[in-house]
């Protein structure tokens, strides 16, 4: 199994570099069940701007020629942008993710906007390691991100708007994991879906908040072990004391 990458998923230039996934205790333990990786659908991520286009024009001359009426245009391209809303809607619902933060280092404001509280857990891995364990439906790539007041998002692949996000979430340094349901195939009560993995392979690390105490560390460390795993639960590196 190896997820695919193209010209509109694009890696990182080392792919050693570590992948973080940062989550509540609950969704931990759902991992460790399932044995696999949760993809949740593109239109429950929180993010109305999610699989839609930028407002900036591509930069070629799209003014009409004289014979063209251009009441007509107008009406054309009004009906085109209707179009373009209702396909990306649908696609919305075809599409799932697994978003990844993409560092050398863990991050004290993904600690704080994932992790909820200290009872957080972060799971390590490398961007190479992710791409060998993903069935070969999925794509890997790292997201880009844009002022989608000025900017434009290519045509031409139905992907490109879903590899682009807002600058606003520009912290996030995003490697997305993605795969597609063809037309009618995906029934809308379907808002997520879990892939298997091998789990013991994949995960480099797990570590615990920097303020998680020393019973949920060993709680996490005792719960992998009951599934199975050999995980054993590191504290987070930003607990450490200063050299002086």
């Amino acid at each position: 199994m190896v997820a695919q990458s193209n010209d509109i998923f694009v890696g990182p230039e080392d792919e050693r570099v570590p992948l973080w996934r940062y989550m509540d205790f609950a969704k931990f333990v759902s991992i460790l069940t399932e044995g696999g990786l949760y993809f949740a659908r593109v239109d429950h991520l929180g993010d109305n701007f999610e699989g839609t286009h930028a407002k900036g024009v591509q930069p070629i001359d799209l003014s009409p020629p004289p014979q063209v009426d251009e009441a007509q245009l107008r009406d054309a391209i009004k009906k085109s942008r209707v179009l373009a809303r209702q396909t990306s809607r649908e696609l919305k619902t075809r599409i799932f993710v697994s978003s990844w933060y993409m560092s050398e280092h863990e991050s004290a404001a993904m600690w704080k906007l994932y992790g909820f509280n200290e009872q957080a857990i972060a799971l390590k891995t490398s961007f190479r390691k992710l791409k060998f364990q993903l069935p070969a439906d999925v794509f890997l790539g790292m997201v880009r991100y844009i002022d989608y007041e000025k900017d434009f998002i290519p045509g031409g692949n139905f992907w490109f708007p879903f590899v682009h996000k807002r600058k606003s979430f520009e912290h996030e340094r995003e490697v997305r994991a993605i795969f597609a349901y063809a037309l009618n195939r995906v029934p809308e009560t379907k808002i997520g879906e879990w892939r298997k993995v091998d789990l013991q392979t994949l995960i480099d690390g797990v570590y615990v908040a920097p303020t998680a105490p020393a019973w949920f560390q060993e709680l996490v460390s005792s719960t992998s072990s009951k599934f199975g795993f050999a995980f054993q639960a590191h504290r987070s590196s930003l607990d450490q004391d200063p050299l002086w």
